[in-house]
Protein backbone atom coordinates (compact mmCIF):
# COMPACT_ATOMS: atom_id res chain seq x y z
CA UNK A 1 0.00 0.00 0.00
CA UNK A 2 1.22 3.47 -0.81
CA UNK A 3 -0.53 6.56 0.13
CA UNK A 4 0.95 10.13 -0.31
CA UNK A 5 0.18 12.02 2.70
CA UNK A 6 -0.55 15.84 1.86
CA UNK A 7 1.52 17.60 4.05
CA UNK A 8 1.71 20.65 1.85
CA UNK A 9 -1.45 22.22 2.82
CA UNK A 10 -0.38 21.48 6.29
CA UNK A 11 2.90 23.23 5.80
CA UNK A 12 1.03 26.27 3.69
CA UNK A 13 -0.80 26.18 6.78
CA UNK A 14 1.99 25.64 9.52
CA UNK A 15 3.77 28.62 7.37
CA UNK A 16 1.30 31.40 7.93
CA UNK A 17 -0.07 30.46 11.45
CA UNK A 18 3.51 30.45 12.36
CA UNK A 19 4.32 33.47 10.67
CA UNK A 20 1.57 35.53 11.99
CA UNK A 21 3.03 34.08 15.45
CA UNK A 22 6.46 35.46 14.66
CA UNK A 23 5.51 38.68 13.84
CA UNK A 24 3.49 38.92 17.06
CA UNK A 25 6.62 38.87 18.94
CA UNK A 26 9.33 40.24 16.87
CA UNK A 27 10.89 36.78 16.30
CA UNK A 28 12.22 35.38 12.94
CA UNK A 29 10.05 33.85 10.65
CA UNK A 30 9.72 30.61 9.44
CA UNK A 31 10.43 29.32 5.35
CA UNK A 32 7.67 27.57 3.61
CA UNK A 33 10.56 24.54 2.86
CA UNK A 34 10.73 24.57 6.61
CA UNK A 35 7.47 24.18 7.83
CA UNK A 36 7.40 21.38 5.41
CA UNK A 37 10.88 19.73 6.74
CA UNK A 38 8.63 20.48 10.55
CA UNK A 39 5.53 18.34 8.72
CA UNK A 40 7.50 15.69 7.85
CA UNK A 41 9.25 14.97 11.20
CA UNK A 42 5.81 15.72 12.47
CA UNK A 43 4.49 12.80 10.26
CA UNK A 44 7.16 10.73 11.02
CA UNK A 45 7.92 10.77 14.80
CA UNK A 46 3.74 10.21 14.95
CA UNK A 47 4.52 6.48 12.20
CA UNK A 48 7.26 5.54 13.90
CA UNK A 49 6.98 6.49 17.76
CA UNK A 50 3.61 3.94 17.49
CA UNK A 51 5.50 0.82 16.29
CA UNK A 52 6.24 -1.26 18.49
CA UNK A 53 9.66 -2.06 17.48
CA UNK A 54 10.95 0.93 17.18
CA UNK A 55 13.38 2.72 18.81
CA UNK A 56 11.12 6.49 20.44
CA UNK A 57 12.43 9.43 18.20
CA UNK A 58 12.23 13.43 18.65
CA UNK A 59 12.75 14.86 15.25
CA UNK A 60 10.02 17.46 15.74
CA UNK A 61 12.06 19.55 18.32
CA UNK A 62 15.31 18.63 16.12
CA UNK A 63 13.41 20.67 13.29
CA UNK A 64 11.40 22.84 15.02
CA UNK A 65 15.36 24.07 16.23
CA UNK A 66 17.08 24.20 12.83
CA UNK A 67 14.32 25.84 11.76
CA UNK A 68 13.89 28.33 14.01
CA UNK A 69 16.76 30.27 15.56
CA UNK A 70 14.78 31.12 18.97
CA UNK A 71 13.04 27.96 19.35
CA UNK A 72 14.57 26.39 22.67
CA UNK A 73 14.42 22.50 22.61
CA UNK A 74 12.29 20.46 25.09
CA UNK A 75 15.50 19.83 27.21
CA UNK A 76 15.21 23.98 28.16
CA UNK A 77 11.68 24.24 28.74
CA UNK A 78 12.36 23.93 32.24
CA UNK A 79 13.68 27.56 32.47
CA UNK A 80 11.46 30.38 33.26
CA UNK A 81 12.49 32.82 30.83
CA UNK A 82 9.98 34.62 28.04
CA UNK A 83 12.21 33.00 25.63
CA UNK A 84 10.85 29.27 26.93
CA UNK A 85 7.38 31.10 27.75
CA UNK A 86 6.92 32.12 24.14
CA UNK A 87 8.63 28.55 22.69
CA UNK A 88 5.73 27.00 24.55
CA UNK A 89 3.21 29.26 23.43
CA UNK A 90 4.15 28.35 20.23
CA UNK A 91 4.19 24.90 20.50
CA UNK A 92 0.95 25.08 22.28
CA UNK A 93 -1.42 27.08 19.84
CA UNK A 94 1.18 26.33 16.82
CA UNK A 95 2.64 22.76 16.83
CA UNK A 96 0.45 21.08 19.16
CA UNK A 97 -2.67 21.11 17.09
CA UNK A 98 -0.82 20.14 14.00
CA UNK A 99 0.52 17.07 15.48
CA UNK A 100 -3.03 15.76 16.22
CA UNK A 101 -3.95 16.33 13.12
CA UNK A 102 -1.54 14.71 11.26
CA UNK A 103 -1.85 11.74 14.43
CA UNK A 104 -5.49 11.93 12.79
CA UNK A 105 -4.16 11.53 9.40
CA UNK A 106 -1.63 8.55 10.38
CA UNK A 107 -4.35 6.76 12.64
CA UNK A 108 -6.03 6.49 8.79
CA UNK A 109 -4.02 4.42 7.09
CA UNK A 110 -1.03 3.29 9.86
CA UNK A 111 -3.93 2.24 12.25
CA UNK A 112 -4.95 3.25 15.91
CA UNK A 113 -1.85 2.79 18.39
CA UNK A 114 -1.71 -0.97 19.73
CA UNK A 115 -3.43 -3.07 16.84
CA UNK A 116 -1.65 -5.47 14.64
CA UNK A 117 -0.59 -2.85 12.24
CA UNK A 118 2.30 -1.19 14.52
CA UNK A 119 3.98 -4.38 13.72
CA UNK A 120 4.20 -3.30 9.73
CA UNK A 121 7.61 -1.89 8.57
CA UNK A 122 6.40 1.91 7.45
CA UNK A 123 8.39 3.35 4.92
CA UNK A 124 8.52 7.52 4.67
CA UNK A 125 9.93 9.56 1.42
CA UNK A 126 9.28 13.30 0.38
CA UNK A 127 7.59 13.68 -2.81
CA UNK A 128 7.79 17.20 -3.88
CA UNK A 129 6.34 18.88 -0.80
CA UNK A 130 4.10 16.20 0.41
CA UNK A 131 5.10 12.73 1.84
CA UNK A 132 4.63 9.28 0.57
CA UNK A 133 3.77 6.20 3.26
CA UNK A 134 4.35 3.23 2.14
CA UNK A 135 3.38 -0.31 4.34
CA UNK A 136 5.98 -2.71 4.20
CA UNK A 137 6.43 -6.36 5.28
CA UNK A 138 5.40 -7.47 9.16
CA UNK A 139 8.49 -6.55 11.35
CA UNK A 140 8.94 -10.15 13.16
CA UNK A 141 9.45 -11.83 9.50
CA UNK A 142 12.11 -9.26 8.23
CA UNK A 143 13.99 -10.21 11.74
CA UNK A 144 13.62 -13.36 11.79
CA UNK A 145 14.83 -13.47 8.02
CA UNK A 146 17.66 -11.37 8.65
CA UNK A 147 18.61 -13.80 12.09
CA UNK A 148 18.71 -16.60 9.78
CA UNK A 149 20.58 -15.08 6.89
CA UNK A 150 23.17 -13.97 9.70
CA UNK A 151 23.57 -16.89 10.78
CA UNK A 152 22.19 -16.15 14.44
CA UNK A 153 19.08 -18.68 13.56
CA UNK A 154 19.43 -22.08 12.61
CA UNK A 155 16.68 -23.58 10.32
CA UNK A 156 16.31 -26.25 7.89
CA UNK A 157 18.55 -26.07 5.23
CA UNK A 158 15.09 -25.59 2.66
CA UNK A 159 13.97 -23.03 4.75
CA UNK A 160 17.20 -21.23 4.36
CA UNK A 161 17.49 -21.59 0.58
CA UNK A 162 13.54 -19.90 0.47
CA UNK A 163 14.93 -16.95 2.65
CA UNK A 164 18.14 -16.60 0.10
CA UNK A 165 15.95 -16.76 -2.70
CA UNK A 166 13.60 -14.24 -1.83
CA UNK A 167 16.35 -11.68 -0.90
CA UNK A 168 18.64 -12.44 -3.21
CA UNK A 169 17.02 -13.52 -6.50
CA UNK A 170 13.63 -11.05 -5.84
CA UNK A 171 11.59 -14.73 -5.57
Amino acid sequence: MHVILPISGLANDLYHRARHFTDQHGLKGLSIEGAVDICQSISEESVFNRLYWTKKINMMDESLHCHLDWWLSGMQFSATTDQSTICQKFFCDIIDPLFCHMSGIIDQYVGPENTDSMWMVWYTRRLGNDLVLEKGPDYRVVEFERCVLSGELNVAPDMKRRIQKRHFLGG
